[in-house]
């Protein structure tokens, strides 16, 4: 017995340095695709600043901010890890890349890194690939970079939650993201401010209105942030509704079924075993 149980302690002992020398390989081909997509901006010199889950590159003016602004965003990444019950382990490989990059660079790195076309009005995005797992923001956004950043960083945990291949919709993306800074900033100013106003417009406003419409521009955040808010880390979350896994088989409900390669929020409740109505009106109720 003794025999059997050396015996399979060991085994777990190999596994587990298997598993850090193979996440080591990982990070440092993260840490080369990451020098060299900066290099391809042209806007000089980067400083670099590593975490337990994160690898922060940022122009070299930003060398000693980047220890405080990468201990918040672990926090968005340790707190989007629990909503949405994404295994550490399994979760992702290697660690995920933020860039904080300099304003006038978004463009080029849209264009270079992602190899794509810059949208109209965007500032940051991430990608949730093996090979490209990343959350990119320019500076100058509001409230600032590193939370921008953060919630960014919440997006690709839930995006790895709900499956590489999952559509999953802008105002959840959004939504989350702000949730996520509700939950870590509760009484940061802009945080109130936001909240109140969702309130005051669940008076006026039904919660379909952030995935059908219409929501006016001035209403998106604050409308997005609070639905979100309620299914992620509020009532369904914690219990007081009927589910307590609500946001995870949500996320789950999103992902492609057969003939159909995205879902429109309904469709995924559905899928969930769960209304919008249902979803609507216990919002509403939670708001009063």
């Amino acid at each position: 017995m003794r025999t059997l149980a050396a015996t399979t302690l060991l085994l777990v002992l190999a596994t587990a340095i298997l598993a850090d020398e193979e996440r080591d390989k990982k990070v440092a081909e993260q840490k080369k695709a990451a020098e060299s997509a900066w290099k391809a901006l042209e806007v000089g010199d980067f400083s670099h600043h590593e975490t337990k889950h994160l690898l922060i590159y940022a122009p070299k003016d930003m060398e000693k901010q980047l220890k405080a602004r990468g201990e918040l965003m672990e926090k968005y990444h340790d707190t989007a890890l629990k909503a949405t019950a994404l295994d550490e382990k399994e979760g992702y490989p290697g660690k995920i890349t933020v860039y904080l990059l300099p304003e006038d660079a978004w463009g080029s790195f849209v264009r270079r890194v992602e190899k794509r076309r810059p949208m109209s009005g965007e500032t940051g995005g991430y990608k949730a690939e093996d090979n490209m797992l990343h959350a990119a923001i320019a500076a100058g956004v509001k409230p600032s970079q590193e939370v921008r950043g953060g919630e960014l960083v919440a997006a690709v945990i839930m995006q790895r939650k709900a499956g590489r291949a999952t559509v999953l919709p802008d105002w959840l993306v959004r939504g989350f993201g702000r949730a996520t800074t509700y939950e870590i900033s509760p009484k940061d100013k802009s945080v109130v401010e936001e909240r109140q106003q969702a309130r005051t417009l669940a008076k006026k406003r039904e919660a379909s209105v952030v995935w059908d419409g219409p929501l006016e521009a001035d209403e998106a955040l604050a409308l997005q942030g609070s639905v979100a808010y309620f299914m992620a880390y509020g009532p369904a979350a914690k219990g007081s509704a009927k589910d307590k896994k609500y946001f995870e088989k949500m996320l789950a409900g999103f992902q492609p079924g057969e003939n159909k390669a995205s879902k429109t929020t309904p469709e995924a409740l559905e899928a969930a075993g769960f209304k919008a109505e249902t979803l609507g009106k216990a919002w509403k109720n939670w708001l009063k």
